[in-house]
């Protein structure tokens, strides 16, 4: 659950800094737009796929390779010098968080029966909505306080540790064999899904700058 949370947090929290950002970076209106789009496109592009990845080669794995990744790129977003290192490490950021929600789905279907499994996915999905819409209250603060590098440094220590766990720990809990086809990779799909999001959101933001007219 504190995976999915601590991606639904970044999708949601960098809304009040990006003045901040747009400012100390000297980025224009479109450029910090991207900072949180490209997050987003990154993650529900590859959602279907990094499922696919987690049944062909373990959730907990994918798990341990998202957090791990989270937490160095957060790091990395924390000491970025240019909106254009944000941008890039914000898709990576994307990437990595794709990983983690549907290993997430995984590592509980595992750990829990199917006549119990009603509650944990409840609960998951509870904590998913009351993190998104907190984000903006807890980056306000960290941005009025801490600045804004500090919203991204929040994630190192707990995606670093929690990493590190699901590498050490296996929880007990009953094995299940994937679906027929369930192993299967659509990389074309995922890259096409990906542009095509992506083409879409470059027009709606470039509207603020250019309008509809050529």
């Amino acid at each position: 659950m504190t995976g999915a949370v601590v991606v639904a947090l970044d999708g949601t929290v960098l809304t009040i800094a990006q003045p901040t950002l747009r400012r100390d970076l000297h980025a224009s209106f479109a450029e910090v737009q991207w900072t949180s789009t490209g997050y987003l496109i990154a993650v529900a592009s590859l959602l279907v796929f990094a499922g696919r990845l987690g049944d062909r080669y373990g959730h907990q794995r994918l798990f341990a390779i998202g957090m791990l990744g989270f937490g160095a790129v957060s790091a990395g977003i924390g000491f970025a010098s240019g909106v254009g290192w944000v941008i890039g490490l914000r898709v990576a950021q994307g990437v990595f968080g794709a990983l983690l929600q549907p290993a997430t789905l995984g590592i509980l279907r595992t750990a829990f029966p199917p006549d119990r499994l009603g509650m944990p996915i409840a609960l998951r999905t509870s904590a998913i909505g009351v993190t998104a819409a907190a984000g903006p209250l807890v980056g306000g603060v960290l941005v009025t306080h801490l600045g804004w590098r500090a919203v991204f440094f929040l994630n190192v220590v707990p995606a670093l540790v929690l990493g590190v766990l699901a590498l050490l720990v296996r929880a007990p809990g009953p094995r299940r064999s994937p679906a027929p086809g369930s192993g299967r990779l659509d990389l074309p799909g995922a890259a096409l899904l990906a542009v095509s999001l992506a083409c879409l959101v470059h027009t709606l933001v470039g509207v603020s700058e250019h309008g509809w007219s050529p």
